[in-house]
């Protein structure tokens, strides 16, 4: 572990044999903020302190909490998070003396809490929490188009890629009548930790709210009963563009952002009682926003151009540092034009029609060399089930236990998904899956 060379740092490591417990040689003192190591390596504070697969710690500071004259030892601990999906997600904060203080978390939208107290002797040396979250690591996945000299040889439709659906709806924030946890949250990790478990492809769909934009999940056409758009938004794009920038400083990965809109509907909804599709004005905002990518895609015209002997390997996209594509119709990114994806769910919650549809489409549309075939391996909620409390992560627990018929599928018809596309990222078992496919389609290259 490295030494500690910031004194605004204190440093805590993370043992796989203490679950839920950080501790600290030296402390954190006040006007410090915590850092973790963990296996040798430092890591973000999210990817260890976390409620359940969606509840997280992002950020822990002990500072001064003015008591006056008469008693001056009043201090707080301060910490950003959000809680889990369900219940509540508490951590606890061991001082000196020793005395310990509670923080609680029960909102999914991250927000900034803090414990207030009284204490001669306020070095926090011990942080502990319930771990029912698992360690996002993700292993040879954070790397795999870096480390893969075979798959850096490779254009974009011999590859067969990981993809999340609604890949930022893993918060929940700024809801409608009718837009619920259950119905609105489709993945139990933020970006920045679906990439680190080798995701490469995500399905953003920006909505625009009072200057800020943030990852929305909204229908028109949630059920019968209720009318109108309802839905809610997660992550911001602010903190997406951070994510993305920090896991690709290190790393020669080709990412996809598909923005184009699967219903081509952009939403503000600055105005509770009305929303409005962008304006210029907004989705030149949005352009801005997305220019804050460190390491944009320049060569988006020969990712699936026609002429197939200029189309560019993974290796020539990222020949100097990761690429970033950016699919929209707006601005100078990527249109859909260089870049055609079949992209049709099933729209069931029945997993037996899901598969047998989507298979059915994969023997119809896959190995086309001019357009990338999605395989969307979702459920949907139907009718009232968006208001009955059913959950979409409950949906996506079923169709992922069945997600290793695909590789099978495979085998048998050497047919080809370039993107599988699903809910509830939370381990790194769909790259597993892409990854023994990539080696399926090297085994038969020459087909």
């Amino acid at each position: 572990m490295s030494e500690q060379n910031n004194p605004d740092e204190a440093i805590f490591e993370y043992r796989d044999n203490q679950p839920g417990v950080i501790t600290s040689h030296d402390g954190l003192h006040v006007g410090q903020h915590v850092v973790i190591y963990y296996k040798g390596q430092r890591v973000n504070v999210h990817d260890i302190i976390r409620f359940d697969n969606c509840g997280y710690i992002k950020r822990i500071e002990l500072n001064n909490h003015d008591g006056g004259f008469l008693d001056p030892y009043h201090y707080r601990v301060d910490a950003i998070g959000a809680g889990p999906v369900n219940g509540y997600g508490y951590t606890y904060y061991t001082d000196g003396e020793p005395d310990d203080y509670l923080i609680k978390f029960w909102d999914r939208a991250e927000h900034s809490d803090y414990v207030r107290f009284n204490s001669e002797k306020p070095i926090i040396y011990r942080i502990h929490w319930d771990p029912k979250g698992k360690i996002i690591d993700g292993g040879r996945a954070k790397r795999w188009m870096t480390d893969n000299s075979y798959i850096r040889g490779l254009t974009l439709d011999k590859i067969t890629m990981l993809g999340a659906h609604d890949a930022g709806m893993s918060q929940f924030q700024f809801a409608t009548t009718g837009g619920t946890k259950a119905n609105t949250i489709t993945q139990v990790c933020d970006i920045g930790q679906q990439l680190n478990l080798g995701v490469r492809y995500f399905d953003i769909r920006p909505v625009y709210r009072n200057g800020e934009f943030y990852c929305g999940h909204f229908s028109n056409k949630v059920c019968k009963y209720l009318i109108g758009w309802q839905g809610a938004c997660g992550q911001s794009l602010a903190e997406i563009v951070n994510q993305i920038n920090e896991f690709c400083r290190d790393k020669k990965e080709l990412i996809i952002l598909d923005i184009s809109g699967q219903n081509g509907t952009y939403l503000d909804i600055s105005n509770d009682y009305s929303f409005n599709e962008f304006d210029e004005n907004i989705w030149n905002h949005l352009c801005n926003k997305f220019y804050e990518v460190n390491d944009l895609c320049h060569y988006n015209t020969y990712l699936l151009c026609d002429d197939i002997t200029k189309r560019k390997t993974i290796g020539e996209l990222t020949a100097e540092k990761s690429a970033v594509v950016i699919i929209t119709g707006h601005g100078d990114f990527c249109k859909t034009d260089n870049l055609k994806i079949f992209n049709d769910y099933s729209g069931t919650d029945d997993c037996d029609k899901m598969i047998n549809d989507q298979f059915n489409k994969m023997m119809q549309y896959a190995n086309n060399p001019n357009e990338l075939f999605l395989l969307s391996w979702t459920l949907t909620l139907q009718g009232v089930h968006n208001i009955d409390g059913s959950k979409i992560l409950d949906l996506a627990e079923k169709a992922n236990c069945r997600i290793d018929e695909i590789t099978n599928k495979v085998r048998q018809t050497k047919k080809y998904p370039n993107i599988i596309y699903i809910d509830k990222i939370g381990d790194a078992k769909g790259f597993y899956v892409t990854e023994e496919i990539n080696n399926i389609r090297r085994e038969n290259s020459s087909i």
